[in-house]
């Protein structure tokens, strides 16, 4: 089985004539929000190692990925000792390779607009392959015919990641780049002008693959079955539940093997206990260092690893079941705070779970307490999320926190408040749709306001409707919206949460640019559109004017002020 195995950093891999090819039948772009939380907590883990100075945990291994190639004219050459001449077709680690040129191209482009020119050049070099070139053939990578023209329109080409882009009308593998894109923006975008190019230097670096090539498809699959399947890697539950089941009297392992089962079904499996260990991790220790090292530390706290299975660690499992909706728990939790832990359950970070979750295990104060805490944290989660608040100033905020509740079994009111120019601020961008967060964070904040009418959450979800602008965002010179919609005026009402609601995917593909006569009957013909209270209004006008949009965003401000306990004047005249 000839092939070439070699250890390579991201800067060798994406350097000289290398080119790499999504076969066609590669599946389409798939990472979403677990696959990119993974990968971007263990860079910026080992990142931050780095930058402190410790050796020991400052490379990043991205594991394996198997190449079939270089070929020339469809046929394929002689293995090569140094594969860095391409194209090479990706047997295994496309899915990698896509989403580490889209946090290349947004670190690119995040310093071009800081003004960081060589940087961004210097980077530029790792996504285009031939800068004389203006076709796919340009760069470096190609994800597969149907969705490259789509990745380097968006993610390769110069500043494609800054644009905005309507992810309503989008294809799965569409939607999933600009998801990716759009998370890893969030978090790149907090990293300090300076340490941009640390950053960067240490992606090219410091992280690492092991590339195996082989010139025969064949063996270039007998590789990948190798490398897949003869294996499994020990999880951190798998190395945590040896360490705790070996420390028991040899008496008592089999029945808290028994209890480690049960607890890991009752969360949802091997992927879900590794993000409640996490999630453990941050609430009962620092959050910094590795889960294993921190769970160490605590269970240094108790003394008995039986007392910290008994009274911690088993327990949290059961209530983190319960904070994301598994119902099979023995922790039973209040309808009025399931209700709000359904909704945080939306929001894309996880900053939330380590509070609630410690707060929850606690037996603290009386069930109207307990309420008012979950409550609080969904007012002020969300709050937070509408004012665009950045990864590091939300980690603090949520450190202070959970510093009091361990301090406390009172709730956390001065660390939970938000200041009377904090609730403006959150009520203009709720005027405005979350235009700083964009289009999910409008859906959520128009489902939530839909839980708060019914007094309990819609059995629909974020994701399963789309975001309709009545007005619509863009006008033809000849459209009949013009007649009451002048530029300056369509340029503010347009974007007025007034002028949006939610409808079906079919609804908004067929609705565009119509009238709004022609919208209306859509509208009213739409089950999933007619049945949501908060677009009963909408469903009730015979014309869509600037007074019944303002009309409009005045009622449902007063929801938002209603049911997160908001107090403020919006003044937004065009």
């Amino acid at each position: 089985m000839p092939f070439h195995a070699k250890s390579q950093t991201l800067g060798d891999l994406f350097t000289g004539s290398s080119r790499y090819e999504t076969p066609i039948f590669q599946r389409p772009y798939s990472w979403h929000k677990a696959q990119l939380t993974r990968l971007l907590e263990s860079l910026f883990y080992h990142f931050e190692r780095q930058q402190e100075g410790d050796e020991s945990g400052a490379e990043f291994f991205l594991g394996t990925i198997v190449l079939l190639g270089p070929k020339t004219s469809g046929k394929r050459r002689f293995l090569r000792l140094h594969p860095s001449e391409g194209p090479f077709d990706i047997v295994d680690g496309q899915q990698r390779l896509a989403t580490l040129t889209i946090l290349l191209a947004v670190i690119r482009d995040l310093a071009r607009s800081r003004d960081q020119a060589d940087l961004a050049r210097r980077l530029d070099q790792t996504i285009v392959l031939d800068q004389g070139r203006q076709d796919a053939l340009r760069y470096r990578l190609a994800i597969g015919a149907g969705d490259n023209g789509f990745f380097v329109r968006n993610i390769q080409a110069e500043d494609a990641t800054r644009s905005e882009i309507n992810a309503e009308h989008l294809s799965g593998a569409e939607a999933n780049i600009i998801f990716a894109r759009d998370m890893i923006s969030e978090r790149v975008e907090e990293v300090a002008p300076e340490q941009l190019a640390e950053l960067a230097a240490f992606i090219r670096e410091h992280s690492y693959v092991v590339s195996i090539t082989s010139p025969d498809i064949d063996n270039a699959y007998r590789i990948f079955s190798v490398v897949n399947q003869l294996g499994r890697a020990l999880t951190t539950q798998d190395i945590l539940k040896a360490e705790l089941i070996e420390a028991l009297p040899e008496a008592r392992r089999e029945r808290y093997a028994e209890r480690w089962g049960e607890s890991l079904a009752i969360v949802g499996g091997g992927e879900s206990y590794e993000t409640f260990l996490s999630v453990f991790r941050s609430a009962y220790g620092n959050g910094r260092r590795p889960i294993i090292a921190e769970i160490r530390e605590v269970i240094s706290q108790y003394g008995e690893t039986e007392t910290f299975l008994d009274r911690v660690l088993l327990p949290s499992a059961d209530v983190y079941a319960a904070m994301v909706g598994r119902d099979v728990g023995s922790v039973v939790l209040p309808p009025a705070i399931k209700h709000c832990l359904h909704y945080l359950n939306w929001i894309t970070h996880s900053d939330w779970k380590p509070v609630v979750s410690r707060w929850l295990l606690g037996d603290r104060g009386d069930p109207a307490a307990r309420q008012r805490f979950v409550s609080e944290i969904e007012r002020f989660t969300f709050g937070h999320a509408l004012l665009g608040v950045g990864r590091n100033a939300r980690a603090s905020q949520y450190g202070a926190i959970l510093s009091a509740i361990r301090a406390s079994d009172a709730v956390p009111s001065r660390e939970l408040a938000l200041s009377a120019q904090e609730q403006r601020q959150i009520l203009f961008q709720v005027a405005t749709g979350g235009k700083k967060k964009g289009g999910k964070l409008c859906r959520q904040i128009l489902l939530r306001m839909e839980g708060h009418l019914a007094g309990a959450p819609s059995s629909t979800g974020p994701d399963d409707l789309t975001l309709e602008h009545i007005l619509p965002e863009t006008l033809s010179r000849k459209s009949e919206w013009r007649n009451r919609f002048d530029d300056r005026l369509h340029q503010h009402y347009w974007r007025s949460i007034g002028n949006m609601m939610l409808v079906s995917r079919d609804v908004n593909l067929k609705g565009r640019n119509a009238s709004f006569e022609s919208k209306l009957k859509l509208y009213r013909g739409d089950e999933a559109t007619r049945s949501l209270a908060i677009n009963a209004d909408v469903l009730s006008v015979a014309e869509w004017t600037p007074q019944a949009i303002e009309a409009r965003e005045e009622r449902l401000l007063d929801i938002a002020r209603a049911m997160w306990s908001l107090q403020g004047k919006v003044d937004r005249k065009p």
